[in-house]
């Protein structure tokens, strides 16, 4: 029938005339395709008027041919730029009016299922004319009251194009689908394989904003498990999991073998499984998927359990790398990923060998195929982990830095951070080359200001500061960033390092830049970056600052770095101290206020008030008591450079223990804390620079063992005042010369310092301190230990409440930071202070 005949009888009156046209049109969307971009419009408009008919039969008809009208991908793209004739809408938005009312529960439930049809295929390609809250509301009561498997399965499938080819992650249609999440899992473990497949990948996209209302996510670990499972339904099971795993790893733990297994998945295997017909000719496709969806679980799972990977996974996914699997790019992720967080697991000279001989087999092919286009970039990234010195030959730089800047990315890929990770590493190593590589040196400037996270900023402005610390010349409008972005930048980490990179551009812009800032610079450690970087600037002869400036650039109160030098490098005695009055005493010991007598290399210089520590006279002490005492107080010399560990000048033995120590004016953090309230903001910051002290001290194999609010001295400074960690491993020699008493501060203690403690292996000490670090912040935020001491023993069977249980305004972040650098099994706990700061100073 054609399209005229059609037509005359949608216009007749009698509904059994009007069916015969419904029927016939929906026949003919079915046998061919039409283009309203070539002007073939008339159908749709046909099947409008048909959708919208009075009569249900009719108006099934009519959606059924919107249905198979729109099917075609290319063909809803040009109805997204189309106009009716007498319309001010695209037909997109016509098209997705109309099966918005034909969904609406006042319908048939076959006219609710077609419409819910035609809503699906409308979103993959235009998302925005169909995504409402009305839409997703009668979606999801399809979805639950449907009375027919088929009506189930394509109101969840069109919730599920909703969500994914949502780019602006419009929150409510995730979370409208939550509230359907036990429909949902009625479909994802359904014995009909069409219905599982929509179930199963329902989840996942669930999963990405609503985690919590996927898990336990059983229905996907069953769907894994099944080795007879169809190919496609293993596949997007796989995919729901590393989807749910972005914010909860552990969901991938249950089913660790299986998908370690499946990193060899092969399309043999996938013939050997229940698949269906249609499913035949793409078995080698859905093989790579699973595999490469498999890789991306793992890696998942990585980021916080880093143990469960296994040595037979880290060398199937270098076999894979050998091959160049079509999955390489996820491969090479999950390496990526092992190599941060478990790198004994990796043997970091056979894959860098392989990663490079990929890559210089790539540069060499002449038909590369896109595919490769993700795994070239990825093996980039990696490569800049596994050696940052000299990720790579230098004449293989610009190749790279072309790699990098073609894969994509898009706001839902996940590559655009490790771009930019890579670029930092590659700027240090080859300055001169990416200076010269335009779309690299744009990156970083936009990422310096666009990214959501601040550690990918650090990145980028440590990229930035590399190249305008080499010696080639800084493109112009590198300096305009740096500039621009002091002023807006708001995470403390990245105003540092800015103004780092202001201090080396050294431009009088620059400086009046740093200048104006330090005005109102509330926070220490950025109004010190800030006060290095014009000391390193030097003053101009220009005149960028008037004299009314509050706070001209030359006046600055600037505390350089090599001030104690003089008083460092000389041998101090103990009769060139003058002790004044006692400031502290305690159970262990006394701290007295005194002068030390400037040095010969420091004439000039008046005394310096200092701190004198003793420990108490003991009966029985022995020289080895003292010796190692005062090898402690050595250790602690070792690590005393960093910004926020006290200084110490001298120790000595007579006549009798003693330090001498920079004298701090605030007193101890914990008679600070006590006397005010502090912000969430500054707990946070206090917890950034003691985790800072220790990953510094760390790296130097020193180890505090007795983290306390008593052992954190303050310093007077504009804003807050500066905490520094004091007691380096003399807290705990004082114990045991004085009292005998357990080496740690009752509440303070992690479990394995008890004298019960029953671990069965030796415990890292960074894990002790990391233990009490976060006993430390957690009373910042709440007023209160995690812990009463009596419950000491019970340390080892619970985690303690959530800190924004106790206080609002704690991020959720940082509650699952404390809880887990505060589980009895140490192996639980974050593996360094680096990670702890980290965290912190993300949501600082």
């Amino acid at each position: 029938m054609s399209l005229e005949e059609i037509s005359a009888q949608l216009d007749g009156d009698n509904p059994e005339t009007r069916l015969g046209g419904a029927e016939a049109l929906a026949t003919l969307a079915s046998d061919r395709s039409f283009d309203p971009a070539d002007g073939e419009t008339e159908p749709f408009d046909l099947a409008i008027e048909a959708a919208t008919d009075d009569d249900s039969a009719v108006a099934y008809n009519g959606t059924k041919a919107l249905s198979r009208l729109v099917k075609d991908g290319a063909t809803t793209a040009a109805l997204m730029t189309v106009t009716p004739a007498d319309a001010d809408r695209t037909y997109a938005e016509r098209i997705a009016e109309v099966a918005t009312e034909r969904i609406d529960e006042s319908n048939p439930g076959r006219v609710r299922s077609r419409g819910a049809l035609v809503i699906s295929r409308l979103a993959s390609n235009d998302v925005d004319s169909v995504v409402t809250e009305a839409v997703v509301e009668r979606l999801l009561d399809l979805l639950q009251t449907g009375q027919k498997a088929i009506r189930k399965r394509r109101a969840a499938l069109a919730l599920t194009n909703l969500g994914h080819y949502d780019h602006e992650g419009r929150a409510f249609v995730r979370a409208e689908m939550a509230t359907a999440a036990d429909s949902l899992r009625e479909l994802a473990s359904a014995d009909d394989d069409l219905l599982q497949s929509v179930g199963l990948r329902a989840l996942g996209f669930m999963g990405l904003s609503e985690p919590e209302a996927a898990l336990p996510a059983t229905e996907l670990h069953a769907a894994v498990a099944d080795r007879e499972n169809r190919p496609r339904n293993v596949n997007r099971a796989v995919r729901s999991l590393w989807q749910i795993g972005r914010t909860h790893p552990s969901v991938v733990v249950p089913v660790r073998d299986e998908l370690e297994t499946l990193l060899s998945y092969t399309e043999t295997d996938a013939e050997d499984a229940a698949h269906l017909p249609k499913d035949t000719g793409a078995l080698a496709k859905h093989a790579r998927y699973v595999r490469s969806n498999a890789a991306m679980a793992l890696a998942q799972l990585a980021r916080s359990h880093p143990e469960q990977i296994s040595e037979a996974a880290v060398e199937r996914c270098v076999d894979l790398l050998e091959q160049r699997d079509e999955s390489i790019h996820r491969v090479v992720r999950l390496l990526g990923q092992v190599h941060e967080t478990h790198g004994d697991a990796l043997d970091t000279a056979d894959t860098t060998k392989e990663v490079r001989s990929y890559l210089a087999a790539e540069r060499e092919s002449k038909t590369a195929t896109k595919r490769h286009t993700k795994a070239r970039g990825y093996a980039v990234w990696l490569l800049t982990r596994l050696s940052s010195d000299e990720p790579l030959p230098e004449s293989a730089v610009a190749t790279a830095l072309d790699y990098l800047t073609a894969v994509p990315t898009g706001e839902r890929t996940a590559f655009g951070p490790l771009r930019t990770e890579a670029l930092a590493t590659m700027s240090r190593a080859f300055p001169e080359q990416v200076t010269a590589h335009d779309e690299s040196v744009d990156w970083l400037c936009r990422r310096a200001g666009e990214s959501a996270t601040s550690t990918e900023r650090a990145d980028a402005v440590t990229g930035l500061l590399s190249l305008v610390r080499s010696e080639t010349s800084t493109p112009e409008h590198v300096t305009s960033v740096l500039e621009e972005r002091l002023a807006a930048e708001s995470a403390p980490r990245v105003r540092r390092l800015l103004a780092e990179a202001l201090g080396v551009v050294s431009t009088p812009s620059a400086r009046r830049v740093l200048a104006e800032t330090a005005v109102t610079e509330s926070r220490p450690d950025v109004s010190t970056a800030i006060d290095a970087a014009l000391e390193h600037s030097g003053p101009s002869t220009e005149t960028h600052a008037g004299k009314d400036h509050p706070l001209a650039p030359t006046a600055l109160p600037v505390v350089s770095a090599t001030a104690y030098t003089p008083w460092l490098t000389e041998t101090i005695e103990y009769g060139d101290i003058e002790v004044h009055h006692r400031i502290q005493h305690g159970g262990t010991g006394t701290v007295h206020r005194a002068s030390l007598h400037p040095p010969a290399k420091a004439s000039a210089e008046a005394p310096r008030t200092i701190a004198l520590k003793r420990p108490l006279e003991p009966a029985g002490r022995t020289v080895a008591d003292l010796s190692e005492y005062i090898g402690e107080a050595e250790k602690w010399a070792r690590v005393h450079d960093h910004p926020n560990i006290v200084t110490i000048f001298g120790w000595g033995a007579q006549p009798q223990p003693w330090i001498a120590m920079e004298y701090l004016d605030e007193g101890e953090l914990g008679e600070f804390a006590e006397a005010r309230s502090l912000p969430v903001s500054q707990g946070l910051w206090i917890g950034v620079c003691i985790a800072d002290a220790l990953q510094h001290a760390h790296s130097h194999g020193i180890y505090h063992r007795d983290i306390t609010p008593a052992n954190v001295l303050l310093q007077r400074r504009r804003g807050w005042p500066m905490p520094k960690l004091a007691d380096w491993g003399t807290a705990r020699k004082r114990h045991e010369l004085s009292c005998g008493d357990e080496a740690y501060t009752p509440g303070y203690g992690a479990p394995e310092q008890r004298p019960e403690s029953e671990w069965a292996r030796e415990v890292p000490p960074a894990k002790t301190d990391i233990y009490q670090l976060a006993t430390l912040v957690y009373e910042l935020l709440t007023g209160e230990q995690p812990f009463a001491v009596e419950q000491a023993v019970q340390k080892r069977e619970r985690a303690p409440a959530p800190p924004g249980d106790v206080r609002d305004g704690v991020p959720p972040a940082v509650d699952d930071l404390l809880r887990s650098a505060l589980r009895p099994d140490p192996a639980a706990r974050p593996e360094t202070a680096a990670r702890v700061r980290d965290v912190l100073a993300d949501q600082w």
